[in-house]
């Protein structure tokens, strides 16, 4: 296990940046300005990050914002299915479009 610094990682259409690291076996701890990007259309703005490499499921906290065209969903905790491409929230969201705002306790 060893931590690494400014970190820039990728699986296949996957690319992941932070500030630092732990990765082990294809478990990866990642913290401080978490970004995921997925293709052209997808970017992921994260605190901290629990990313499984084998399963493709990305565990989310903190300040989280995802940003896919012009749709942002902004909430504190979500996991993200990067084979499926859905974000799944638990405690809360915000879905902003232009000018409309959505707000949601739970949803996917």
């Amino acid at each position: 296990m060893k931590e690494i610094q400014q970190v820039a990682l990728h699986q296949e259409d996957i690319y992941m940046y932070c500030d630092t690291a732990v990765l082990m076996n294809k478990q990866l701890v990642a913290d401080g300005n978490v970004i995921i990007q997925q293709g052209d259309s997808l970017s992921v703005f994260a605190d901290s990050l629990r990313y499984d490499g084998t399963s493709r499921l990305a565990d989310l906290y903190g300040e989280i914002v995802l940003i896919k065209g012009s749709q942002q969903l902004f909430t504190n905790r979500m996991t993200y299915d990067l084979k499926t491409k859905i974000a799944i929230f638990r405690e809360g969201a915000t879905l902003t479009n232009d000018t409309i705002h959505i707000s949601s306790k739970i949803g996917y």
